[in-house]
C-alpha cells in the first residue's frame, strides 16, 4: 500500500516537473504559481529558477513574495524584525522607504535569503553604479603619472582593480 502511494506521488510529481518545463518553455513572462498539497514538494525544490535575464527585469525587492511564501501578516514580520507597524513593512515591501541595516539585516534572518536576493533589483543598480564608478576611478588613476611618492600606492590600486575585474569576469 504505502509503495503504491508512493509511486503515485513520484508519477504526480514528475508529471508536475514536466508541466513546469512546458509552461517555462512557452511563457515569456515570469508565472508565481501558488501550489498546494503534494505540489508544495515540487516547489520547495524549485525556489532557484534560472530564468533569461534579457525577459525578465527584477523588482526592487522581494519583501513581499517572502512574507506571502512564510503566511506571516505584515503586522507579525513587524513584530519580529522590530518595526514599530506593519504599515512600515509595507513601506519596504512597495520600496516607498528604505530599511535601516540591522532591519535588512532581520529580514535576512528572518527569511533565509540573503540581503542581496531579498533587494535583488537595488542590488543589481547599486552593482552597475559601482562598477561604472570604479571605472571612471581606474582611468583616472592610470591618466595620473605614477611617479614620486604616491606610485607605489597608485599602482596597488591598479593592480586590485585588475584583480577585481579578472575575479567578476571569472564568475
Amino acid at each position: 500500500m504505502l509503495r503504491a502511494q508512493a509511486k503515485s506521488r513520484l508519477d504526480d510529481r514528475n508529471d508536475l516537473l514536466k508541466l513546469w518545463e512546458q509552461v517555462r518553455r512557452s511563457c515569456n513572462l515570469c508565472i508565481i504559481v501558488h501550489l498546494e498539497g503534494a505540489a508544495s514538494a515540487f516547489y520547495s525544490e524549485r525556489k532557484s529558477i534560472n530564468h533569461n535575464p534579457k525577459m525578465t527585469q527584477k523588482l526592487d525587492n522581494y519583501l513581499r513574495t517572502h512574507r506571502k511564501n512564510s503566511g506571516l501578516s505584515q503586522q507579525e514580520v513587524a513584530v519580529v524584525v522590530g518595526c514599530c507597524t506593519g504599515a512600515m513593512v509595507s513601506r519596504h515591501e512597495r520600496s516607498h522607504h528604505l530599511p535601516p541595516l540591522r532591519r535588512a539585516i532581520a529580514y535576512e534572518a528572518l527569511f533565509g535569503v540573503p540581503i542581496s536576493d531579498i533587494f535583488a533589483g537595488l542590488s543589481d543598480r547599486v552593482e552597475k553604479e559601482i562598477e561604472t564608478e570604479l571605472r571612471k576611478l581606474e582611468r583616472h588613476l592610470q591618466s595620473t603619472s605614477g611617479k614620486g611618492r604616491h606610485a607605489p600606492l597608485v599602482a596597488r590600486k591598479l593592480v586590485w582593480m585588475a584583480e577585481r575585474r579578472d575575479f567578476q569576469h571569472a564568475k
